[in-house]
Protein backbone atom coordinates (compact mmCIF):
# COMPACT_ATOMS: atom_id res chain seq x y z
CA UNK A 1 0.00 0.00 0.00
CA UNK A 2 2.81 2.55 1.00
CA UNK A 3 4.65 1.51 -2.06
CA UNK A 4 1.84 2.26 -4.14
CA UNK A 5 1.00 5.26 -2.58
CA UNK A 6 4.81 6.30 -3.11
CA UNK A 7 4.21 5.20 -7.03
CA UNK A 8 1.66 7.33 -7.22
CA UNK A 9 3.01 10.48 -5.45
CA UNK A 10 6.09 10.50 -8.02
CA UNK A 11 3.72 10.31 -11.18
CA UNK A 12 2.35 13.26 -9.60
CA UNK A 13 5.31 15.11 -8.53
CA UNK A 14 6.37 14.14 -12.57
CA UNK A 15 3.41 15.51 -13.87
CA UNK A 16 3.48 18.82 -12.01
CA UNK A 17 7.10 19.30 -13.07
CA UNK A 18 6.46 18.20 -16.65
CA UNK A 19 3.19 21.06 -16.34
CA UNK A 20 5.59 24.06 -14.35
CA UNK A 21 9.01 23.31 -16.09
CA UNK A 22 9.35 24.59 -19.40
CA UNK A 23 12.44 23.35 -21.54
CA UNK A 24 14.96 26.03 -22.64
CA UNK A 25 17.59 26.21 -25.26
CA UNK A 26 20.55 27.73 -23.39
CA UNK A 27 23.18 27.16 -25.53
CA UNK A 28 23.04 30.35 -27.21
CA UNK A 29 23.12 32.27 -24.03
CA UNK A 30 25.51 30.59 -21.74
CA UNK A 31 29.06 29.36 -21.90
CA UNK A 32 29.26 27.17 -18.75
CA UNK A 33 29.30 23.51 -19.22
CA UNK A 34 25.92 22.80 -18.01
CA UNK A 35 23.35 20.45 -20.28
CA UNK A 36 21.84 23.05 -23.30
CA UNK A 37 18.49 21.81 -22.04
CA UNK A 38 17.39 23.25 -18.82
CA UNK A 39 13.94 23.46 -17.06
CA UNK A 40 12.34 27.15 -17.24
CA UNK A 41 9.84 27.71 -14.30
CA UNK A 42 6.77 28.90 -15.31
CA UNK A 43 5.08 30.76 -12.02
CA UNK A 44 1.81 31.26 -13.72
CA UNK A 45 1.09 27.68 -14.46
CA UNK A 46 2.10 26.89 -10.73
CA UNK A 47 -0.02 29.91 -9.49
CA UNK A 48 -3.11 27.65 -11.04
CA UNK A 49 -2.23 24.25 -10.73
CA UNK A 50 -1.65 25.06 -6.86
CA UNK A 51 -5.46 26.42 -6.66
CA UNK A 52 -6.79 23.00 -7.52
CA UNK A 53 -4.74 20.76 -5.07
CA UNK A 54 -5.51 20.45 -1.37
CA UNK A 55 -3.06 22.45 0.78
CA UNK A 56 -1.60 18.73 1.66
CA UNK A 57 -1.89 16.87 -1.18
CA UNK A 58 2.03 16.39 -2.68
CA UNK A 59 1.16 18.27 -5.97
CA UNK A 60 1.11 21.10 -3.16
CA UNK A 61 4.17 20.68 -1.31
CA UNK A 62 6.26 20.10 -5.12
CA UNK A 63 4.58 23.57 -6.00
CA UNK A 64 5.95 24.67 -2.54
CA UNK A 65 9.43 23.51 -2.95
CA UNK A 66 9.77 25.00 -7.07
CA UNK A 67 8.49 28.37 -5.66
CA UNK A 68 11.31 28.16 -2.98
CA UNK A 69 14.15 27.05 -5.60
CA UNK A 70 12.69 30.26 -7.85
CA UNK A 71 13.11 32.92 -5.29
CA UNK A 72 16.34 31.77 -4.09
CA UNK A 73 18.20 30.95 -7.31
CA UNK A 74 18.56 32.09 -10.90
CA UNK A 75 16.98 31.00 -13.42
CA UNK A 76 18.31 30.68 -17.31
CA UNK A 77 16.26 33.46 -19.99
CA UNK A 78 13.83 31.72 -22.23
CA UNK A 79 14.83 33.98 -24.89
CA UNK A 80 17.67 34.97 -26.97
CA UNK A 81 19.94 38.01 -26.22
CA UNK A 82 19.40 40.74 -27.87
CA UNK A 83 22.95 42.46 -26.70
CA UNK A 84 26.20 41.18 -26.77
CA UNK A 85 27.06 42.59 -23.32
CA UNK A 86 24.17 41.65 -21.54
CA UNK A 87 24.47 38.84 -18.58
CA UNK A 88 22.80 35.57 -19.43
CA UNK A 89 21.65 35.30 -16.01
CA UNK A 90 18.83 37.72 -14.44
CA UNK A 91 18.77 37.80 -10.23
CA UNK A 92 15.70 38.79 -10.60
CA UNK A 93 16.26 42.20 -9.23
CA UNK A 94 15.90 45.20 -11.22
CA UNK A 95 15.43 45.56 -14.84
CA UNK A 96 15.19 42.57 -17.02
CA UNK A 97 18.38 42.31 -19.51
CA UNK A 98 15.26 41.00 -22.34
CA UNK A 99 14.42 43.75 -24.62
CA UNK A 100 10.54 44.02 -24.86
CA UNK A 101 8.61 46.58 -27.01
CA UNK A 102 8.11 48.91 -23.56
CA UNK A 103 11.19 48.85 -23.14
CA UNK A 104 12.50 49.59 -26.63
CA UNK A 105 10.49 52.94 -26.38
CA UNK A 106 12.00 53.74 -22.94
CA UNK A 107 15.86 53.44 -25.08
CA UNK A 108 14.95 55.57 -27.66
CA UNK A 109 13.45 58.30 -25.74
CA UNK A 110 16.58 58.35 -23.51
CA UNK A 111 18.50 58.70 -27.19
CA UNK A 112 16.49 61.57 -28.40
CA UNK A 113 16.44 63.18 -25.13
CA UNK A 114 20.30 63.51 -25.60
CA UNK A 115 20.18 64.35 -28.81
CA UNK A 116 17.32 67.18 -28.00
CA UNK A 117 20.09 68.57 -25.27
CA UNK A 118 22.69 68.39 -27.77
CA UNK A 119 21.26 70.32 -30.65
CA UNK A 120 20.47 72.56 -27.83
CA UNK A 121 23.90 72.80 -26.62
CA UNK A 122 24.98 73.96 -30.29
CA UNK A 123 21.87 76.25 -31.05
CA UNK A 124 23.44 78.49 -27.77
CA UNK A 125 26.74 78.33 -29.51
CA UNK A 126 25.64 79.54 -32.35
CA UNK A 127 23.47 82.14 -30.86
CA UNK A 128 26.43 83.48 -28.53
CA UNK A 129 28.91 83.88 -31.83
CA UNK A 130 25.75 85.33 -33.65
CA UNK A 131 25.66 88.21 -30.77
CA UNK A 132 29.26 88.81 -31.07
CA UNK A 133 29.26 89.51 -34.58
CA UNK A 134 26.42 91.49 -34.21
CA UNK A 135 28.58 93.87 -31.52
CA UNK A 136 31.27 94.22 -34.24
CA UNK A 137 28.86 95.23 -36.99
CA UNK A 138 27.27 97.15 -34.52
CA UNK A 139 30.99 99.20 -33.86
CA UNK A 140 31.97 99.15 -37.63
CA UNK A 141 28.71 101.22 -38.47
CA UNK A 142 29.46 103.75 -35.45
CA UNK A 143 32.72 103.76 -36.64
CA UNK A 144 31.63 104.96 -40.21
CA UNK A 145 29.26 107.36 -39.01
CA UNK A 146 32.07 108.96 -37.13
CA UNK A 147 34.43 108.71 -39.81
CA UNK A 148 31.62 110.23 -42.23
CA UNK A 149 30.67 112.96 -39.60
CA UNK A 150 33.88 114.33 -40.25
CA UNK A 151 35.36 113.75 -36.88
CA UNK A 152 39.10 114.31 -36.90
CA UNK A 153 39.74 113.82 -33.61
CA UNK A 154 40.63 109.87 -32.86
CA UNK A 155 40.46 110.13 -29.35
CA UNK A 156 36.41 111.63 -29.93
CA UNK A 157 36.10 108.67 -32.83
CA UNK A 158 37.42 106.12 -30.25
CA UNK A 159 34.82 106.97 -27.78
CA UNK A 160 32.29 106.70 -30.06
CA UNK A 161 33.31 103.65 -31.48
CA UNK A 162 33.41 102.66 -27.57
CA UNK A 163 29.89 103.71 -26.27
CA UNK A 164 27.37 101.20 -26.64
CA UNK A 165 23.95 102.79 -26.57
CA UNK A 166 20.14 101.47 -26.47
CA UNK A 167 18.91 100.45 -30.17
CA UNK A 168 16.73 103.53 -31.21
CA UNK A 169 12.47 102.76 -30.54
CA UNK A 170 10.81 101.75 -33.88
CA UNK A 171 8.72 104.83 -33.35
CA UNK A 172 11.72 107.41 -33.20
CA UNK A 173 10.85 109.86 -34.99
CA UNK A 174 14.15 111.68 -34.87
CA UNK A 175 15.27 108.83 -37.30
CA UNK A 176 13.68 109.21 -39.81
CA UNK A 177 14.73 110.31 -43.65
CA UNK A 178 12.05 113.00 -43.68
CA UNK A 179 13.04 114.63 -40.74
CA UNK A 180 16.72 113.86 -41.48
CA UNK A 181 16.09 115.44 -44.93
CA UNK A 182 14.46 118.40 -43.71
CA UNK A 183 17.32 119.37 -40.76
CA UNK A 184 20.32 118.52 -43.69
CA UNK A 185 18.88 120.64 -47.07
CA UNK A 186 20.45 123.76 -45.34
CA UNK A 187 24.02 122.50 -45.06
CA UNK A 188 23.36 120.91 -48.83
CA UNK A 189 25.01 122.17 -51.46
CA UNK A 190 23.48 124.15 -53.12
CA UNK A 191 21.86 125.02 -49.89
CA UNK A 192 18.12 124.89 -49.92
CA UNK A 193 16.46 127.25 -46.75
CA UNK A 194 12.86 126.54 -46.05
CA UNK A 195 11.53 129.42 -45.23
CA UNK A 196 7.89 131.12 -43.68
CA UNK A 197 6.15 133.68 -45.71
CA UNK A 198 7.88 137.02 -44.72
CA UNK A 199 11.02 135.09 -43.43
CA UNK A 200 12.95 135.83 -46.20
CA UNK A 201 13.83 139.17 -48.51
CA UNK A 202 12.45 138.41 -51.91
CA UNK A 203 12.28 140.38 -55.26
CA UNK A 204 9.34 142.41 -56.46
CA UNK A 205 8.67 139.80 -59.04
CA UNK A 206 8.48 136.62 -56.72
CA UNK A 207 6.71 139.44 -54.02
CA UNK A 208 3.96 139.55 -57.31
CA UNK A 209 3.89 136.19 -57.29
CA UNK A 210 2.98 135.86 -53.94
CA UNK A 211 -0.09 138.44 -54.08
CA UNK A 212 -1.36 136.96 -56.98
CA UNK A 213 -1.55 133.24 -55.34
CA UNK A 214 -3.09 134.92 -52.60
CA UNK A 215 -5.26 136.73 -53.96
CA UNK A 216 -6.52 133.92 -56.40
CA UNK A 217 -7.75 132.36 -53.44
CA UNK A 218 -9.22 134.79 -50.99
CA UNK A 219 -11.23 136.67 -54.05
CA UNK A 220 -13.99 135.68 -56.33
CA UNK A 221 -13.82 132.27 -56.04
CA UNK A 222 -17.33 131.21 -55.30
CA UNK A 223 -19.90 131.97 -57.91
CA UNK A 224 -22.94 134.38 -56.44
CA UNK A 225 -25.31 132.47 -57.88
CA UNK A 226 -24.23 129.16 -55.31
CA UNK A 227 -25.05 131.24 -52.47
CA UNK A 228 -28.63 129.69 -51.94
CA UNK A 229 -27.50 126.10 -52.78
CA UNK A 230 -24.17 126.30 -50.37
CA UNK A 231 -26.67 127.92 -47.31
CA UNK A 232 -28.74 124.78 -47.84
CA UNK A 233 -26.44 122.43 -47.92
CA UNK A 234 -24.59 123.74 -45.41
CA UNK A 235 -26.27 125.99 -42.77
CA UNK A 236 -22.82 126.94 -41.30
CA UNK A 237 -22.06 128.18 -44.16
CA UNK A 238 -20.55 132.12 -44.47
CA UNK A 239 -18.12 133.93 -46.85
CA UNK A 240 -16.57 136.92 -46.92
CA UNK A 241 -17.65 139.54 -49.26
CA UNK A 242 -14.66 139.16 -51.67
CA UNK A 243 -14.82 135.48 -51.77
CA UNK A 244 -18.16 135.64 -54.11
CA UNK A 245 -17.87 136.63 -57.54
CA UNK A 246 -20.40 138.80 -59.45
CA UNK A 247 -19.29 138.35 -62.85
CA UNK A 248 -22.56 137.68 -65.13
CA UNK A 249 -21.07 135.49 -67.78
CA UNK A 250 -21.77 132.38 -66.19
CA UNK A 251 -24.38 130.64 -68.13
CA UNK A 252 -26.53 128.09 -66.40
CA UNK A 253 -24.81 125.42 -68.44
CA UNK A 254 -21.12 127.07 -67.20
CA UNK A 255 -22.83 127.06 -62.97
CA UNK A 256 -24.09 123.24 -63.33
CA UNK A 257 -20.97 122.25 -64.89
CA UNK A 258 -18.96 124.06 -61.93
CA UNK A 259 -21.14 123.19 -59.08
CA UNK A 260 -21.38 119.37 -60.04
CA UNK A 261 -17.55 119.35 -60.33
CA UNK A 262 -16.77 120.58 -56.66
CA UNK A 263 -19.44 118.53 -54.88
CA UNK A 264 -18.21 115.49 -57.21
CA UNK A 265 -14.99 116.19 -55.44
CA UNK A 266 -16.76 116.98 -52.08
CA UNK A 267 -18.28 113.72 -52.07
CA UNK A 268 -15.07 111.52 -53.29
CA UNK A 269 -13.10 113.31 -50.21
CA UNK A 270 -15.73 112.24 -47.89
CA UNK A 271 -15.87 108.45 -49.18
CA UNK A 272 -11.87 108.28 -48.82
CA UNK A 273 -11.66 109.54 -45.35
CA UNK A 274 -14.87 107.66 -44.16
CA UNK A 275 -13.21 104.54 -45.62
CA UNK A 276 -9.70 105.39 -44.92
CA UNK A 277 -8.51 104.85 -48.27
CA UNK A 278 -5.30 104.92 -49.39
CA UNK A 279 -3.07 107.41 -51.46
CA UNK A 280 -4.00 106.33 -54.37
CA UNK A 281 -7.50 106.95 -53.92
CA UNK A 282 -6.84 109.96 -53.11
CA UNK A 283 -5.02 110.99 -56.07
CA UNK A 284 -7.34 109.41 -58.15
CA UNK A 285 -10.50 110.42 -56.84
CA UNK A 286 -9.70 114.00 -55.92
CA UNK A 287 -6.16 115.86 -56.41
CA UNK A 288 -6.43 114.68 -60.49
CA UNK A 289 -10.07 115.89 -60.44
CA UNK A 290 -8.66 119.40 -58.95
CA UNK A 291 -5.71 119.60 -61.38
CA UNK A 292 -7.27 118.69 -64.40
CA UNK A 293 -9.80 122.11 -64.15
CA UNK A 294 -9.13 124.52 -67.12
CA UNK A 295 -9.43 127.99 -67.55
CA UNK A 296 -9.97 127.87 -71.30
CA UNK A 297 -13.25 127.43 -73.35
CA UNK A 298 -14.30 123.87 -73.56
CA UNK A 299 -12.52 122.33 -75.74
CA UNK A 300 -9.30 124.85 -76.77
CA UNK A 301 -6.11 122.72 -76.22
CA UNK A 302 -4.93 123.04 -72.75
CA UNK A 303 -1.91 124.85 -72.48
CA UNK A 304 -0.96 123.24 -69.43
CA UNK A 305 -0.99 119.24 -68.65
CA UNK A 306 -1.26 116.68 -66.07
CA UNK A 307 1.99 114.26 -65.89
CA UNK A 308 1.58 111.44 -63.33
CA UNK A 309 5.64 111.09 -62.48
CA UNK A 310 4.88 108.51 -59.50
CA UNK A 311 7.21 105.78 -60.80
CA UNK A 312 9.90 108.64 -62.54
CA UNK A 313 13.14 109.41 -60.50
CA UNK A 314 14.69 113.54 -60.24
CA UNK A 315 18.09 112.76 -62.46
CA UNK A 316 20.70 112.76 -59.59
CA UNK A 317 22.76 115.12 -61.33
CA UNK A 318 20.14 118.02 -59.97
CA UNK A 319 20.01 116.74 -56.49
CA UNK A 320 21.32 118.91 -53.80
CA UNK A 321 24.45 116.60 -52.08
CA UNK A 322 25.48 116.51 -48.63
CA UNK A 323 28.52 115.01 -47.79
CA UNK A 324 29.19 113.75 -50.77
CA UNK A 325 25.74 111.82 -51.45
CA UNK A 326 22.59 112.85 -52.98
CA UNK A 327 19.68 112.66 -50.98
CA UNK A 328 17.35 109.33 -50.81
CA UNK A 329 13.42 110.88 -51.54
CA UNK A 330 13.53 111.48 -55.49
CA UNK A 331 9.99 111.32 -56.18
CA UNK A 332 6.77 113.46 -56.29
CA UNK A 333 3.38 111.96 -57.69
CA UNK A 334 2.47 114.85 -60.56
CA UNK A 335 3.42 117.67 -62.23
CA UNK A 336 2.24 120.44 -64.17
CA UNK A 337 4.40 120.74 -67.37
CA UNK A 338 4.10 122.92 -70.55
CA UNK A 339 2.38 120.69 -72.59
CA UNK A 340 4.45 119.71 -76.18
CA UNK A 341 1.35 119.59 -78.01
CA UNK A 342 0.04 122.92 -77.95
CA UNK A 343 -0.17 124.69 -81.09
CA UNK A 344 1.77 127.94 -79.76
CA UNK A 345 4.53 125.65 -77.77
CA UNK A 346 4.96 122.74 -80.22
CA UNK A 347 7.33 124.63 -82.59
CA UNK A 348 9.25 125.82 -79.73
CA UNK A 349 9.80 122.55 -78.36
CA UNK A 350 10.95 120.96 -81.94
CA UNK A 351 13.78 123.87 -82.19
CA UNK A 352 14.82 123.29 -78.80
CA UNK A 353 14.64 119.15 -79.01
CA UNK A 354 17.64 119.68 -81.75
CA UNK A 355 20.25 120.66 -78.86
CA UNK A 356 22.42 118.42 -76.69
CA UNK A 357 21.10 120.00 -73.45
CA UNK A 358 17.51 119.67 -74.45
CA UNK A 359 17.54 116.39 -72.74
CA UNK A 360 17.74 118.29 -69.63
CA UNK A 361 14.85 121.09 -69.83
CA UNK A 362 13.66 120.06 -66.52
CA UNK A 363 14.97 118.29 -63.48
CA UNK A 364 12.85 114.85 -64.17
CA UNK A 365 15.42 111.54 -65.32
CA UNK A 366 12.73 110.39 -67.90
CA UNK A 367 13.20 110.84 -71.71
CA UNK A 368 9.80 112.59 -72.18
CA UNK A 369 9.46 114.13 -68.93
CA UNK A 370 12.95 115.42 -69.41
CA UNK A 371 12.22 117.43 -72.13
CA UNK A 372 9.38 119.25 -70.84
CA UNK A 373 9.71 122.41 -68.81
CA UNK A 374 7.82 121.96 -65.49
CA UNK A 375 5.70 124.27 -63.62
CA UNK A 376 4.63 122.89 -60.66
CA UNK A 377 4.91 119.54 -58.35
CA UNK A 378 2.30 118.03 -56.35
CA UNK A 379 3.12 115.63 -53.44
CA UNK A 380 -0.04 113.00 -52.17
CA UNK A 381 -0.46 111.30 -48.95
CA UNK A 382 -3.72 109.67 -47.56
CA UNK A 383 -5.34 111.54 -44.63
CA UNK A 384 -3.10 110.55 -41.40
CA UNK A 385 0.11 110.74 -43.49
CA UNK A 386 3.26 111.98 -42.58
CA UNK A 387 2.85 115.35 -43.80
CA UNK A 388 7.28 115.44 -43.30
CA UNK A 389 7.43 113.19 -46.13
CA UNK A 390 5.34 114.71 -48.01
CA UNK A 391 7.38 118.08 -47.35
CA UNK A 392 10.97 116.67 -47.71
CA UNK A 393 9.66 114.74 -51.29
CA UNK A 394 8.78 118.18 -52.55
CA UNK A 395 11.37 120.44 -51.24
CA UNK A 396 13.66 117.98 -52.75
CA UNK A 397 11.55 118.13 -56.32
CA UNK A 398 11.36 122.09 -56.21
CA UNK A 399 15.09 122.37 -55.43
CA UNK A 400 16.06 119.94 -58.20
CA UNK A 401 14.18 121.77 -60.84
CA UNK A 402 15.67 125.28 -59.70
CA UNK A 403 18.94 123.69 -60.05
CA UNK A 404 18.51 122.22 -62.97
CA UNK A 405 17.54 126.10 -64.52
CA UNK A 406 21.00 127.40 -62.92
CA UNK A 407 23.01 124.62 -64.85
CA UNK A 408 21.19 124.90 -68.03
CA UNK A 409 22.02 129.14 -67.58
CA UNK A 410 25.79 128.73 -67.51
CA UNK A 411 24.95 126.56 -71.05
CA UNK A 412 23.53 130.16 -72.07
CA UNK A 413 24.99 133.91 -72.28
CA UNK A 414 26.74 135.51 -69.61
CA UNK A 415 24.36 137.77 -67.72
CA UNK A 416 20.90 135.27 -68.14
CA UNK A 417 18.67 135.46 -65.35
CA UNK A 418 20.60 138.10 -63.54
CA UNK A 419 18.00 140.77 -63.32
CA UNK A 420 14.48 138.60 -62.94
CA UNK A 421 13.97 135.43 -61.98
CA UNK A 422 10.69 133.80 -61.25
CA UNK A 423 9.42 130.56 -59.20
CA UNK A 424 8.11 127.61 -59.10
CA UNK A 425 5.17 126.06 -57.47
CA UNK A 426 4.88 123.33 -55.36
CA UNK A 427 1.58 121.81 -53.52
CA UNK A 428 1.41 119.18 -50.15
CA UNK A 429 -1.72 116.96 -50.50
CA UNK A 430 -2.01 115.03 -46.93
CA UNK A 431 -5.92 113.85 -47.36
CA UNK A 432 -8.14 116.98 -47.43
CA UNK A 433 -5.42 119.71 -46.30
CA UNK A 434 -3.52 121.29 -49.57
CA UNK A 435 -0.35 123.89 -48.44
CA UNK A 436 1.29 125.75 -51.49
CA UNK A 437 4.63 126.20 -52.03
CA UNK A 438 7.05 128.41 -53.85
CA UNK A 439 11.20 127.93 -54.85
CA UNK A 440 13.35 130.46 -56.36
CA UNK A 441 17.25 131.01 -56.45
CA UNK A 442 17.64 133.68 -54.20
CA UNK A 443 20.85 135.47 -56.25
CA UNK A 444 21.52 134.32 -59.36
CA UNK A 445 25.00 136.49 -59.43
CA UNK A 446 25.95 134.30 -56.33
CA UNK A 447 28.17 131.34 -57.06
CA UNK A 448 26.57 129.07 -53.80
CA UNK A 449 23.08 129.14 -55.46
CA UNK A 450 20.85 129.40 -52.54
CA UNK A 451 17.34 128.14 -53.06
CA UNK A 452 14.39 129.62 -51.41
CA UNK A 453 11.59 127.50 -50.85
CA UNK A 454 8.59 129.76 -48.81
CA UNK A 455 5.45 128.35 -47.39
CA UNK A 456 2.46 127.47 -46.52
CA UNK A 457 1.12 130.63 -48.40
CA UNK A 458 -0.75 131.92 -45.97
CA UNK A 459 -4.09 132.62 -47.62
CA UNK A 460 -3.00 130.37 -50.63
CA UNK A 461 -3.57 126.97 -48.85
CA UNK A 462 -7.17 125.28 -49.02
CA UNK A 463 -9.11 121.83 -48.19
CA UNK A 464 -11.39 119.78 -49.66
CA UNK A 465 -13.49 118.94 -46.57
CA UNK A 466 -16.54 121.35 -47.62
CA UNK A 467 -17.69 122.79 -50.78
CA UNK A 468 -16.56 126.12 -50.15
CA UNK A 469 -12.80 124.93 -50.14
CA UNK A 470 -13.10 122.97 -52.95
CA UNK A 471 -14.04 126.06 -55.17
CA UNK A 472 -11.26 127.85 -53.32
CA UNK A 473 -8.86 125.01 -54.89
CA UNK A 474 -10.16 125.17 -57.99
CA UNK A 475 -9.43 128.63 -58.30
CA UNK A 476 -5.73 128.23 -57.02
CA UNK A 477 -4.86 125.93 -59.78
CA UNK A 478 -6.40 128.25 -62.22
CA UNK A 479 -4.52 130.93 -61.05
CA UNK A 480 -1.29 129.13 -61.11
CA UNK A 481 -2.10 127.79 -64.70
CA UNK A 482 -2.65 131.35 -65.95
CA UNK A 483 0.62 132.46 -64.10
CA UNK A 484 2.27 129.51 -65.78
CA UNK A 485 0.99 130.85 -68.99
CA UNK A 486 1.51 134.46 -68.85
CA UNK A 487 4.33 135.41 -66.65
CA UNK A 488 6.81 131.72 -65.95
CA UNK A 489 6.64 130.49 -69.94
CA UNK A 490 7.56 133.82 -71.30
CA UNK A 491 10.33 134.20 -69.08
CA UNK A 492 11.57 130.96 -69.23
CA UNK A 493 11.57 131.01 -73.24
CA UNK A 494 13.15 134.44 -73.28
CA UNK A 495 15.46 133.83 -70.79
CA UNK A 496 16.82 130.16 -71.35
CA UNK A 497 15.24 128.59 -74.36
CA UNK A 498 15.66 131.30 -77.04
CA UNK A 499 19.41 131.63 -75.83
CA UNK A 500 20.07 127.77 -75.85
CA UNK A 501 18.12 127.03 -79.35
Amino acid sequence: MDESNGNIHRKASQGVCDTLLEPTDTSPLSSSSESSVTAHFVPSKATSLKRSFRSESPECVIYEILEEQYREKPWKRSRKNTSEDAPTDWPGRGRSPVKTPVTTVIDQLKRDSQALVQLEQALEAERANLRILMAATSDEIASTAARRRGLANPSLTELIDQTKLPPPSPRSRSQSPSRQILRDLPLATPPVIVSKLGGVDVSEDVMAVLQLLRQGCRENYIPHAFRDRLERHDKWFNAEDRAWDHRTEYNEKDLEMIWGKAKKIHEEADQCEKWNKDENAWSMEVVQRILRCENGAAGSPPFTRLENIQTQAIDKDFLPIWQNNTFTYKKVDYALSFSNTHPDLQPIYQKFQKQAIARHLSQMDDRYTGEIAMLAGVEVKRIGGSGQDAKAQLFLWLAAGIISLRLLRTCGKEGSFATTRLPLVGWTVVGHTWETYIAVERDPCSVSGVVDIIGPITGANGDTGDIEGVLKLIKLVKVVKQYGRDLYWPWLKHELIDVLS
